[in-house]
């Protein structure tokens, strides 16, 4: 595979949008960066989420240098508990299923992200009270399975975003666990050889472009009502599973 002008050009444009989007909300590049490819077959699904793994960790690491005293660090440490080995299961799965289903991969993503939002849509307030710890392994290890197949650990939104903390503690907490997320995602690949020169080279150009929106989200989400925020972060999934499905 050659990564063309075109090809390039078309993705320093959707993973502007996501990182924009990733930095307001606290997720959401994996999703927009793997719908617009997908949607525009730009390149394979196994490719698009190694290279979606080097921006989340760029979009992420920028993000938390400033942020990171939001960090809910209990529910952290939850996630991480259960994410470990549910990327390594992902990776498993991605690497046997897109070869022989990936139709039925790309739908079933859709599906899930399509039904939790129009879950969440239904109910954007949080519970009343904070979920138990093996709650937040059994999110970090459902979490880590998207990871490993997408770049796209959904279940750690639905998990935080029904939580009743402030929406920066949730951003913040997002954010790092998608950075450990994609962290020991980019490790285990490139131990399995599974990194390639083009996948660093894409990366490295898309940095000026997720530093750059990521600064400009910050810089005007204080202004958005938490609920707003909420609601803003359900509606987005159901509208990139419903691209997903389509396509």
């Amino acid at each position: 595979m050659s990564l063309t002008a075109s090809v390039v050009a078309a993705y320093l444009v959707i993973v502007t949008v996501a990182s924009f989007v990733q930095a307001l909300t606290g997720f959401a590049l994996g999703l927009i960066v793997m719908g617009g490819v997908t949607a525009l077959a730009l390149t394979p699904v196994s490719f698009t989420a190694a290279v979606i793994s080097l921006f989340g960790l760029a979009n992420g690491l920028w993000v938390l240098r400033t942020h990171h005293p939001h960090i809910h660090r209990p529910v952290t440490a939850q996630l991480a508990g259960g994410m470990v080995p549910g990327v390594v299961l992902g990776l498993y799965l991605l690497h046997h299923i897109e070869g022989s289903a990936p139709v039925l991969l790309r739908h079933g993503l859709g599906a899930f992200v399509v039904v939790a939002g129009l879950a969440l849509m239904a109910r954007p307030h949080p519970f009343a009270k904070q979920s138990p710890p093996w709650w937040g392994v059994f999110a970090g290890f459902a979490g880590g399975v998207f990871a490993g197949l997408f770049s796209a650990p959904v279940p750690f939104v639905l998990y935080l975003y029904r939580q009743p903390l402030p929406v920066a503690t949730i951003r913040a907490t997002l954010l790092v666990v998608f950075v450990m997320a994609t962290g020991w995602r980019i490790i285990w690949l490139t131990l399995q050889g599974g990194m390639t020169g083009q996948m660093v080279l894409l990366g490295a150009l898309a940095l000026p472009a997720i530093a750059l929106s990521a600064h400009l989200a910050l810089r005007v989400s204080h202004r958005i009502e938490p609920l707003t925020m909420r609601r803003l972060a359900f509606a987005l999934l159901i509208a990139l599973g419903l691209t997903l499905l389509v396509r």
